[in-house]
């Protein structure tokens, strides 16, 4: 009986693998909330910190960087009085303003 011949997947875009196994994984990955601003200020990208997503709040929704635009001081506030635990936010509004000076 003659083997019927599997079908080839088709490759969805951006379907590359799953990142887990990519030696080379995504920033992102590396980046937690439970770091100390320190550290991710040493890890996070210009990009990272004005892609980040504010997580609740006035501003839940925006990204540091339409935030930086529309009222720059509320990133000084993010850095010296937000009382959460987020250490991303911190960190963000902290890349953010030091690129600016």
């Amino acid at each position: 009986m003659p083997e019927e011949p599997v079908p080839q997947q088709k490759k969805v875009r951006g379907e590359v693998g799953s990142e887990k196994s990519n030696p080379k994984s995504s920033k992102k990955e590396e980046l937690s909330e439970h770091m100390s601003v320190e550290e991710l200020t040493k890890k996070m990208t210009l990009d990272d910190a004005k892609a980040y997503i504010i997580p609740m709040g006035v501003y839940k929704g925006k990204t540091i960087g339409e935030l930086c635009l529309e009222k720059p001081s509320a990133l000084t506030w993010y850095i010296d009085s937000y009382g959460g635990r987020n250490n991303l936010l911190r960190a963000a509004a902290k890349v953010l303003l030091d690129a600016a000076k």
